[in-house]
């Protein structure tokens, strides 16, 4: 840390420097936020939806666009105060942070940002964009996953699609994908569906079906999609049945409507039953009958209790 600046600003401030950098500060924020500042927890919570992670670029040049033009003044201020983009000034969260401790030096008179108070704006600085990157990190894991993507996940289970050896084949080859297709992709339409769902696109085959390329993406931990020469492997990792299986009640449980739950739950596991003959013809039918029982018990119980 430098002692004699905080976030590229001087730390020894005149009244009248002081007054000055306030002014040009708060019109700053003005301009970005249209209301002057308040309490400074409230500020920086508000600058999330510029500044936190996962803005997207649209987000970003619209608020930028709204911006004036930067004047001397403005296009003076630090880099870490205020960011020059397409003209325009654009407040940083340490902007704001260094606006607050500038008012509270005009409020007691004092000509110098003293170290004490240099180390708690840094540590608000740095405290604010951990936690906007972690609340961005929860995001990934806690987004919400579509009644299509938790059909193919409650598919893998209940077909004992678990480990390589058990794995769903999902084939290069057309005609395989094809007929496999179309013995699993109506039980995920109409799981889908019967959750208040619109049915998923239907694809030729189910190798390229977005709900079984999802499934692997946002439940990882869970399921693994591994490619080979012929196609792909898709699996639920061993060990983690339970897990993905709570994992899908908990989901569900969300929905918050425990009797379409269901009746969507036991017309799925009726429905595969239906279709075991042609899955067994194609080499691709491992389900376990103590393991469907304890996955459906699970699934109806903890979608009303988690």
């Amino acid at each position: 840390m430098n002692p004699d600046e905080l976030f590229g600003a001087p730390t020894w401030f005149p009244p009248l420097e002081c007054q000055r950098w306030i002014r040009v500060l708060s019109r700053t924020w003005f301009a970005l936020m249209g209301r002057p500042p308040e309490l400074l927890e409230d500020d920086l919570d508000a600058m999330a939806a510029v500044f936190g992670t996962g803005v997207s670029a649209r987000t970003l040049k619209a608020r930028v666009y709204k911006l004036p033009a930067a004047d001397e003044e403005t296009t003076e201020l630090p880099g870490q105060v205020a960011v020059l983009l397409d003209g325009s000034a654009l407040i940083t969260p340490e902007g704001r942070i260094l606006l607050d401790v500038l008012m509270q030096l005009q409020r007691t008179g004092a000509t110098e940002i003293d170290t004490a108070s240099q180390l708690r704006a840094l540590s608000v600085a740095t405290n604010l964009r951990v936690q906007w990157q972690a609340t961005w990190m929860q995001k990934q894991f806690n987004s919400s996953i579509s009644p299509a993507v938790l059909g193919a996940a409650m598919f893998l289970l209940l077909n004992g699609s678990v480990g390589a050896e058990r794995a769903l084949f999902l084939a290069k080859d057309k005609s395989f994908d094809i007929r496999l297709g179309m013995i699993v992709q109506p039980l995920i339409a109409s799981f889908s569906e019967a959750l208040g769902r619109d049915q998923p696109a239907q694809t030729q085959g189910l190798r390229g079906h977005w709900a079984f390329s999802q499934v692997s993406r946002l439940m990882g931990r869970d399921v693994a999609r591994d490619t080979t020469a012929e196609g792909a492997l898709m699996y639920v990792r061993p060990g983690r049945q339970d897990h993905l299986t709570r994992e899908v009640a908990s989901r569900l449980n969300r929905l918050q409507d425990e009797p379409r739950v269901h009746v969507a739950v036991l017309d799925f596991v009726e429905e595969y039953r239906r279709r075991r003959g042609p899955l067994a013809a194609l080499g691709q039918m491992h389900e376990d009958p103590t393991s469907t029982r304890r996955m459906t018990e699970t699934l109806l119980g903890r979608a009303g209790a988690l």
